[in-house]
């Protein structure tokens, strides 16, 4: 008995010992098969992720290419409103344009031209400057551009007669040979830059009384051409009713 239990002993151990490697086997294979769930897990949720964002991103895309659509749309809505209310003033321009040549035609149709100026400037001894009209009031916008002209000619005059005065002034020719000159030439160097300033701000304020100035007279042209055209329906209602005055004689 002793040895049939001895003998068999080895062979207990040999069976547990196989036993507990395959336990160990199963495990391993069990570890293994949540560390591939895990990964999978791992994985899925990576991919999810990725999704989203992608997702996220095409809706980003899509927003961004509807706000560029919309400004788009905007900006030629403004571009198309814009072009139209320049379309409508240009017509609004002409037609103005076109009454008033209907008006001053209506006016001095069988008119002489000249004789309705001529009474006009005896009536108006100092007529306002008129803004002609190129059909009708020639002769007055000739005058005007001749005024403008004599007015040029006569500005330029000064200046060349200021710019001769400062060449000619007596001081400056006998000091230029003395120390005094030579302190007065460098003295005269010293101060051109604020000389050029002077010019620069004296040529600006006269820019800036010519742009008032062409104001003024635009503004008094505009009444004087009313005046004008008023004085010629009066004159032409004045010779309608000697007319019919003749007519019933």
């Amino acid at each position: 008995m002793l040895l049939m239990q001895q003998q068999q002993q080895p062979h207990k151990q040999k069976q547990q010992q196989h036993q507990q490697q395959q336990q160990q086997q199963q495990q391993q294979q069990q570890q293994q098969q949540q560390q591939q769930q895990q990964h999978q897990q791992q994985q899925q949720q990576q991919q999810q992720q990725q999704q989203q964002q992608q997702q996220q991103q095409q809706q980003q895309q899509q927003q961004q290419q509807q706000q560029q659509q919309q400004q788009q749309q905007q900006q030629q809505q403004q571009q198309q409103q814009q072009q139209q209310q320049q379309q409508q003033q240009q017509q609004q321009q002409q037609q103005q344009q076109q009454q008033q040549e209907q008006q001053v035609s209506g006016c001095l149709s069988g008119v002489d031209t000249a004789e309705l100026l001529r009474r006009y400037t005896s009536q108006h001894p100092k007529p306002i400057a008129l803004k002609a009209s190129a059909a009708v009031l020639k002769a007055l916008h000739n005058l005007q551009q001749q005024q403008q002209q004599h007015q040029q000619q006569q500005q330029q005059q000064r200046l060349q007669q200021q710019q001769i005065q400062e060449l000619q002034e007596p001081w400056r020719r006998a000091a230029a040979n003395s120390r005094m000159g030579i302190r007065w030439h460098s003295f005269a160097a010293a101060a051109k830059p604020q000389k050029k300033k002077q010019q620069q701000q004296q040529q600006q304020q006269q820019q800036q009384q010519q742009q008032q100035q062409q104001q003024k007279t635009a503004a008094a042209a505009a009444v004087a051409a009313n005046k004008f055209l008023e004085f010629g329906q009066q004159q032409q209602q004045q010779q309608q009713q000697q007319q019919q005055q003749q007519q019933q004689q």
